[in-house]
């Protein structure tokens, strides 16, 4: 399972320190990072099978498997070292289309709300 650290700096006189230790993201998912020109090359050559979006607490993230590889991929930034993560499924869903990069088919994975919890006591 893969654990992605999230920097958690504050300023101060003498530069930027922790405030606390870095809080892993766990995203349930094992992430085979993947660019968006690494991304591109795959879908020009169709060997993107599968896409799915997933929900997140910062935002949504692109996965997916490819025909020729085992395993879950995801997109990620080059400089950030991150999962690329858009704040709305709109952003999301026109960034893809625009880079032609959306499948017919796609599966959403959401997180479920506080008011789809149900608490037993």
């Amino acid at each position: 399972m893969t654990k992605i650290n999230t920097l958690g700096l504050h300023s101060s006189g003498n530069g930027l320190h922790f405030k606390k230790p870095p809080k892993p993201i766990d995203f349930g998912l094992s992430l085979q990072k993947v660019t968006e020109g690494q991304l591109r090359e795959y879908a020009k050559a169709k060997a993107v099978k599968e896409e799915s979006i997933v929900q997140t607490d910062e935002g949504f993230i692109l996965t997916f498997t490819l025909s020729w590889a085992s395993g879950v991929f995801t997109l990620f930034t080059v400089r950030g070292g991150r999962p690329r993560t858009f704040v709305s499924l709109d952003r999301m869903l026109r960034f893809l289309d625009s880079e032609n990069l959306l499948l017919k088919e796609v599966t959403l994975k959401l997180m479920p709300t506080l008011s789809q919890v149900s608490t037993k006591q």
